[in-house]
């Protein structure tokens, strides 16, 4: 207290003055005869001073020191049963335990508490817990904390994080600096200057103030005076409406000398601390609320704080701490008297003991220990002061905006805790260029001022919710030249020279983000993404020859050609290879067409385009073959049809260009692009050649200054091919989808958003909303309102696409399980002509010579020449025990169906 210069004994004396007279206005009136003559006497600690005092017959004394003075006077003060309340500096809250008791005096009137001790201390713990609250609150990654190295909360908080991050939880990055004020001071040898940490957060801050490490700052500085610690962030343009400071321990000193400072003119010109997010952390109200004093006292106790704090925040927390204690010393030394007259003659130690555990419960259910108060600087409108405002207070339950909290939360749309944050323009007038496109806005016709009147669409939309939100009026100017804005001969024109020359407030329109832009304005969100497209004239093709061909693409017929010569190759394989072809069983009326390649080939051929088959396989595994293929065929033919019926029953559209390279180096069509825009002048800062041809065809080609003139130029020469922004062509070619078409190129996707002059004090809080609506999915129902409701004309026809490999994917999974299929019947013909055949010969022959039965031979008609080599090798090769039906089954097998009615074989069985 002695480096504040503060004055204590004076500032007590004016306290005593007033006590007795206030403090029986909360007792009863027999109890006003009851209120001790308190004097305080003030000195400097040591030892002897404590020793006079006890010799003095004092009845309380209260210490307002160190951590190690608080313990030695403890000491001395419990061996005379002395109250000892000690408010140390740093905190020493492991010295102090709270329990949950209540605010009652304790019975054990002999036992002196060694743990309860009646210490007002900073809770390092509840700090920490605090700070990370409000820095969750306030969304903050990075926070840079500043301390003078003898506080020992920096640890606690680094601890803290550490455990966050090994955890797996979510947790804000701090980097933690020592400082000191000069190189004269007493400070660790890695501390640097707090000068040189701010000149390094000022050369990192843009322009309007806001550094690039980091936004949010703590601070804990036991030993310097704030007061000279603000005064250097003010010479350093460091306390403003981006920057947030939050005094989380500071010396013994008033918070006026803050506000007194924040509240004078600023020497530098372009600094506007007047507007300053500084706030600090209190273990006692500024204004003595009523929710502190509760549980502790009545109404008329509130009244006499009230009273006795009207310039609280002219003294230091400590003082203002310790006449509250006095206060309840006095209120304690009235309850126990009045309950035991005599207490004090008979045993002044007890007495002095009951006394000491009656402050702890006051200071216990008062919680000084266990709450603290988040105080944020205001900026007063009608006199531009600032002060101290409560936003916040912090108990273990957790962070709990104030009324005020979240009245600013309301308003600012962020967390309550700042108040010189932007909260909102009370009914003020915004100046709004726009330039008129459909739909992003409509005008229904112009003042004599140059406003727009009677306008409508998705901007106007967007524009209202800012304005319920942020309690503004909007007048709508339309561009000084029609244009978005483009960096020509060294000056900009459209909205972004309305901006710079102050004739607009917020440019909104579809401003792209551009570097040359981004230099001299800034943008709020953005919260859009710009695709750049090209439309072109409807170009209707319908008089191609070989249009029946394109519902299959090029590689289908080549499958379907293959598929052919496939399955006809396999037949002939399986066919001569297989013992059960009519060829091969030596059938009469059997031919060479059945093993000969080209026939069967000829007549899968046949079968596939619906003319029948010429062959009928009689071998399983060649039936397997062909119906599985016919199975294909089906399909094929099916998918045809459906096609075929799909893509000639709409109108076919041809796209007059299908890339970049052919507009940029094609003479049949011509590109325009918006002058003013930035697509117009994104095709000269590129590197790509093509891009740069393109530039120079725009350069010498047909200029156009808006939307509606480069659409209406398309219409009227088709040759032309107009660049624009893909939502703006999309909506122009819903209505009129009968001209134009879009392109199927698509390019160059970039951020847009609206723009703003560097310094608005809207411009954080109208970028973070504008981000908070395309989160939560309105900017996207706007863009579906606009899009696609009102379109008056609408492409009916079917969306076609052609089909590929994929598509068929399953008939040629079927083809080729046909061809295992067949492979596997054949493998079990062979097993069954070599293996198994013979032995039903051989048992068939012994049942024949056992039971002397006939024998039973098979014959030709006459007609044929058993003389004939090939016939006497099919005739040898019949099988020589046949029932009937199944020489029946044989008897047209592998025959051409033109010669089914005619050379038949005949079958005697001899007697």
């Amino acid at each position: 207290m002695k480096s504040s210069g503060f004055n204590l004994a004076a500032e007590f004396q004016n306290v005593c003055g007033a006590n007795s007279h206030s403090l029986c206005t909360t007792l009863k009136p027999d109890e006003c005869k009851l209120i001790p003559n308190i004097t305080f006497d003030v000195r400097f600690f040591a030892n002897r001073e404590v020793d006079q005092l006890i010799k003095s017959n004092v009845s309380a004394i209260i210490s307002l020191t160190s951590c190690d003075t608080a313990n030695q006077i403890e000491y001395i003060c419990s061996l005379f049963g002395i109250p000892h309340l000690a408010i140390p500096k740093p905190t020493c809250d492991e010295q102090v335990v709270t329990p949950k008791i209540n605010a009652t005096v304790m019975n054990d009137s002999g036992r002196w508490n060694s743990t309860g001790k009646p210490w007002v201390v900073l809770n390092r713990t509840l700090v920490v817990e605090m700070l990370r609250a409000v820095d969750k609150m306030e969304r903050s990654a990075r926070t840079m904390v500043f301390t003078d190295g003898d506080s020992g909360l920096p640890p606690a908080l680094l601890l803290s994080e550490t455990k966050s991050t090994l955890a797996e939880r979510l947790s804000e990055i701090t980097s933690t600096h020592l400082f000191k004020m000069s190189n004269h001071s007493k400070a660790p040898k890695n501390a640097k200057l707090l000068t040189l940490y701010l000149q390094w957060i000022r050369n990192t801050s843009n322009e309007w103030g806001a550094s690039v490490l980091s936004d949010h700052f703590t601070v804990f500085t036991p030993n310097y005076d704030i007061k000279h610690i603000v005064q250097e962030l003010l010479d350093y343009c460091l306390l403003n409406m981006n920057n947030f400071w939050v005094i989380a321990e500071q010396s013994d000193h008033p918070p006026f000398s803050v506000t007194e400072l924040l509240s004078t003119p600023s020497t530098q010109g372009n600094c506007s601390h007047q507007r300053a997010n500084l706030a600090m952390v209190r273990r006692f109200s500024l204004q003595y609320l009523v929710q502190i004093l509760t549980k502790s006292g009545s109404r008329a106790e509130v009244n006499y704080f009230r009273q006795l704090g009207r310039q609280t925040d002219r003294k230091p927390e400590r003082f203002v701490i310790a006449t509250f204690l006095a206060f309840g010393l006095s209120k304690a030394y009235v309850n126990l008297i009045s309950h035991a007259p005599n207490s004090s003659k008979d045993d002044p130690l007890s007495f002095g003991t009951r006394l000491r555990q009656y402050m702890y419960q006051f200071i216990t259910s008062s919680g000084l220990n266990s709450k603290l108060y988040f105080y944020a600087t205001n900026t007063l409108k009608s006199t531009g002061k600032s002060e101290f405002l409560m936003t916040a207070s912090y108990t273990p339950a957790g962070l709990r905006l104030t009324p005020d909290g979240l009245k600013i939360a309301h308003e600012a749309g962020s967390s309550g805790l700042f108040p010189n944050r932007f909260r909102g323009m009370h009914g003020k007038y915004l100046r709004i260029g726009v330039v008129v496109d459909p739909p992003f806005l409509v005008a229904g016709g112009h003042a004599s001022n140059g406003e727009l009147l009677d306008v409508k669409g998705f901007i106007p939309d967007i524009m209202a919710l800012l304005e319920e939100k942020f309690q503004f009026r909007c007048k709508y100017m339309e561009s000084s030249d029609g244009e978005y804005g483009t960096f020509v001969n060294g000056t900009w024109t459209g909205l972004v020279k309305d901006l710079i020359d102050d004739r607009i407030d917020i440019a909104a329109a579809l401003l792209t983000l551009t570097r040359n832009r981004s230099k001299h304005i800034h943008y709020l969100g953005p919260f859009l993404i710009s695709s750049t497209a090209m439309i072109g004239a409807r170009i209707v093709s319908d008089g191609d020859l070989f249009k029946m061909l394109r519902p299959f693409k090029g590689s289908v017929w080549i499958m379907i050609m293959f598929s052919i010569i496939i399955t006809g190759l396999g037949v002939y394989t399986l066919n001569r290879i297989t013992p059960f072809s009519a060829w091969n069983l030596g059938l009469p009326g059997a031919i060479p067409d059945e093993i000969t390649a080209q026939e069967n080939l000829w007549s899968v051929l046949s079968s596939c385009l619906l003319q029948g088959t010429e062959i009928f396989p009689l071998a399983l595994s060649s039936r397997t073959l062909i119906v599985l293929f016919w199975t294909a065929v089906v399909i094929f033919h099916a998918l045809w049809q459906a096609e075929m019926t799909a893509y000639m029953s709409r109108t076919y559209l041809k796209p007059s260009v299908r890339s970049l390279h052919e507009l940029a180096y094609g003479n049949t069509f011509r590109p325009i692009a918006m002058t003013g825009s930035s697509i117009f002048v994104s095709f000269n800062t590129r590197d790509d050649p093509i891009e740069q041809a393109i530039y120079g065809k725009l350069q010498s080609g047909k200029k156009v200054r808006s939307t509606k003139e480069g659409i209406e130029a398309v219409v009227n020469d088709p040759n032309l091919v107009f660049i624009h922004d893909e939502l703006l062509l999309r909506y122009a070619v819903s209505n009129q989808c009968k001209k134009i078409q879009l392109l199927p190129i698509h390019f160059s996707e970039a951020p847009a958003g609206f723009g703003v002059a560097p310094g608005r004090e809207f411009e954080h809080s109208f970028s973070q909303y504008l981000s908070a609506l395309q989160e939560k999915g309105i900017i996207d129902r706007l863009l579906s309102k606009w899009w696609f409701a009102l379109n008056v004309c609408k492409d009916k026809g079917a969306q076609y696409k052609q089909m590929n490999l994929l598509d068929i994917s399953g008939a040629i999974i079927i083809l080729m399980v046909a061809i295992s299929c067949s492979l596997l019947v054949l493998i079990s013909e062979q097993a069954y002509v070599r293996w198994i055949r013979p032995k039903l010969i051989k048992c068939m022959r012994n049942k024949v010579i056992a039971m002397d039965m006939p024998e039973i031979t098979i014959t030709e008609c006459n007609s044929l020449d058993l003389r004939d080599p090939c016939t006497s090798r099919r005739s040898s090769m019949l099988i020589n025990v046949l029932p009937d039906p199944i020489a029946n089954d044989f008897r047209y097998g592998g025959r051409r169906r033109a010669t089914c009615a005619h050379n038949a074989s005949a079958i005697n069985l001899q007697t």
